[in-house]
């Protein structure tokens, strides 16, 4: 990473002193307020308040960027979609963006998918920020899908074993390692004991509630996997001739009886068969 440095005040001085005094570093020297080393990071600040991070992009650089509410830094993020529909797949992606490309995705106010209210307004969003960033995708089909879940029998599980395998692709891809911004689903224990038989562990990961309002790789994620996650149920409502609504309405209700009537051997095809939905029908 190099050396960072950022204007700070007295006030986050002070904050980042309290919060990492157990971390600190060394004796002070002239011109130093604090020292702090943590995960092969170091942070310095100043007696003029400037804010050094040097060294390795840490969970502890995470941290730091958190407590001075800025996000204008480079990272990976990522994200997951289609867990709550009936129909359709299961959808991680992982993104990687350069710092240089914060400031541009700023402009285009990008945010988690779920806020957008429209089609057309998730499409304006995903063409502005998919030449600024890098990814990998995993769309794990219904086919797929069921036949994962009935061996493990838990969907935290499949996602967590998901995110595994694009944040290594990805990284492989990038060629840089630095801690993957993850949106909490589960606890950070339970997460790598469902990549317990796994060749392949990602270790380095920050597991954050609301993820995407960290940083905008995990944002970014969310955009492009919904819309891999529609272009999929959009070809998969081709395929068997009936339009596949979202969600796990009684909307989808009507459209699984349909389905069910007229050849059920489809629903596996089509639908994640654990849901309570598919079993009042099935």
């Amino acid at each position: 990473m190099g050396k960072i440095i950022l204007n700070g005040n007295q006030i986050l001085a002070n904050i980042l002193r309290k919060e990492y005094i157990t971390y600190e570093y060394g004796s002070l020297t002239e011109g130093v307020f604090f020292s702090a080393f943590r995960d092969n990071s170091k942070l310095i600040i100043t007696e003029d308040f400037k804010i050094i991070i040097e060294g390795y992009i840490s969970k502890f650089t995470f941290e730091i960027y958190k407590i001075l509410e800025r996000n204008d830094f480079s990272a990976y993020g990522s994200d997951e979609v289609g867990t709550g529909d009936v129909f359709g797949p299961v959808v991680v992606v992982s993104v990687y963006i350069e710092r240089e490309n914060i400031i541009k995705l700023k402009k285009f106010n990008i945010r988690d998918s779920k806020t957008y209210t429209t089609n057309n307004s998730l499409l304006t969003a995903y063409n502005s920020l998919i030449n600024l960033v890098q990814f990998e995708s995993y769309i794990l089909m219904p086919r797929e899908y069921n036949k994962l879940y009935e061996k493990v029998l838990n969907l935290n599980a499949i996602k967590a074993l998901m995110h595994n395998e694009v944040n290594v692709k990805l990284m492989k891809k990038i060629g840089l390692h630095m801690p993957v911004i993850i949106d909490q689903f589960t606890s950070e224990d339970s997460y790598y004991s469902y990549l317990s038989e796994e060749t392949t562990v990602l270790k380095d990961i920050y597991f954050s509630p609301r993820a995407e309002s960290i940083h905008l790789s995990v944002a970014c994620a969310s955009i492009i996997a919904r819309k891999l996650f529609l272009d999929s149920i959009k070809t998969l409502s081709n395929e068997i001739g009936i339009t596949l609504p979202l969600g796990a309405s009684y909307i989808v209700d009507d459209v699984l009886r349909k389905i069910y009537s007229s050849n059920k051997n489809i629903l596996p095809l089509c639908s994640k068969m654990h849901f309570s939905n598919v079993k009042r029908i099935n």
